[in-house]
């Protein structure tokens, strides 16, 4: 997000942020508009794995700091993969993410990880300079 008065990028969803001392809250503790960790407002391309369960979706799974690094990891494989010099590619991957379900987002975008995590997902940067085209 870009503040445009100070004219320099600023958090998004700062203002969820809340210091507290005890590893878990309850509704009754922080009240009902308080921060509980079990929010659902995600875009679900990026949201973490588990958090694209129906456990989540009903509430039940608590988001943690490691979701948060997950879903920082698939905005990253996102950026690298989608676009070049600021602009998104001709035929780019990963369109296969955005889904209407978010058990589908999960199935398709967990495929993805996968592939990376054996090397075999071609279409990241290094596999096209080192091995050609993704196609090929």
């Amino acid at each position: 997000m870009w503040d445009p008065a100070m004219q320099r990028p600023k958090l998004c969803d700062f203002d969820l942020a809340y210091p507290c001392k005890k590893t878990r809250l309850v509704v009754e503790e922080v009240g009902p508009s308080g921060p509980t960790g079990l929010s659902k407002n995600r875009t679900w391309i990026f949201t973490a794995k588990e958090l694209l369960s129906d456990a989540a979706m009903a509430g039940e799974v608590k988001c943690v700091y490691r979701h948060d690094v997950e879903a920082f990891v698939a905005v990253l494989v996102w950026i690298v993969c989608r676009y070049q010099d600021g602009k998104v590619k001709a035929n780019s991957p990963l369109e296969h993410w955005i889904q209407r379900s978010h058990l589908e987002c999960r199935k398709k975008r967990g495929r993805t990880f996968d592939q990376i995590a054996m090397g075999e997902f071609h279409n990241l940067p290094v596999f096209r300079r080192r091995y050609g085209s993704a196609s090929a």
